[in-house]
C-alpha cells in the first residue's frame, strides 16, 4: 500500500467547499455564454434583437422545419444499407412482431418476454429530443 503524505491530502474545509467553487464557476460560465448571445450591433451601431416564435413552417429560431417525409425516412442505422435514404424502402416490409427480449446469463430468474407484454406492463412515455450538431 502506498503511503500518502499528509501534505498531499486536500484539507477538509477545502474539500467540503468545492460545491461553492463549482457554483461560482458555473455562474461565471453562464454569464459569459449569455453575454455572447446578446443583441447584435448593426452597421449603424444600434443594437438589433431578433425574437422568433415557432410556427407551422418554422422552429422557435425562425429556421425552416425539416419536411415530414425527410424526418421519417432518414436513417443512421446500417442493418439494411449504408445509404441513409434507401433504408426506409428496404425496411418497409420488415416484420416487427412477434419480437421477444430474452433475459439470461447471471440472473436469478432467466425469462423470455414478448415485446407486447413489456408494452402492457410498463407505462408508455413520449420524449421529444432536439439535437443540434456543433
Amino acid at each position: 500500500m502506498v503511503k500518502i503524505r499528509s501534505s498531499e491530502i486536500t484539507p477538509e474545509h477545502i474539500f467540503f467547499s468545492r460545491r461553492q467553487f463549482l457554483k461560482a464557476g458555473a455562474l461565471a460560465a453562464t454569464a459569459l455564454a449569455l453575454g455572447a448571445c446578446g443583441p447584435r450591433a448593426t452597421s449603424g451601431g444600434e443594437a438589433e434583437t431578433t425574437i422568433a416564435a415557432a410556427g407551422e413552417t418554422t422552429d422557435e429560431l425562425g429556421d425552416a422545419l425539416t419536411p415530414y417525409e425527410v424526418v421519417t425516412n432518414y436513417n443512421n442505422y446500417y442493418e439494411f444499407t449504408v445509404d441513409k435514404e434507401r433504408v426506409a424502402p428496404l425496411a418497409k416490409e420488415f416484420p416487427t412482431s412477434p419480437w421477444t427480449v430474452q433475459v439470461g446469463g447471471l440472473v436469478n430468474n432467466p425469462k423470455t418476454y414478448g415485446v407486447e407484454d413489456l408494452l402492457t406492463k410498463f407505462t408508455q412515455e413520449e420524449r421529444i429530443y432536439r439535437h443540434r450538431c456543433v
